[in-house]
């Protein structure tokens, strides 16, 4: 879990396999960070896999919020070229 944790946090795309290496090693550094954080809080495991688990699920849909985003503004944008070309 932590592995897909830190490429989801690192900016890997769960849709297409996009990212870039440094992001990636600043997505193992938070998660490394994370898990020492909430071992220091003495926490039970089941406690430490809920919000790992949380924190990657946010991760995931903000990565799918942010590829939807982009594919609505260049078929908008697209959609508007189109148009103009029409008015020539």
């Amino acid at each position: 879990m932590d592995i897909v944790g830190s490429a989801v946090i690192g900016g890997t795309s769960m849709l297409g396999g996009k990212g870039k290496i440094i992001h990636a090693a600043l997505g193992v550094l938070f998660f490394t960070v994370l898990s020492t954080a909430l071992s220091q809080m003495r926490l039970d495991t089941f406690t430490v896999q809920v919000i790992k688990g949380a924190v990657i699920l946010v991760a995931a849909t903000l990565d799918v919020l942010r590829v939807n985003i982009q594919r609505r503004s260049s078929v908008q944008m697209s959609e508007s070229a189109v148009k103009a070309g029409e008015k020539i």
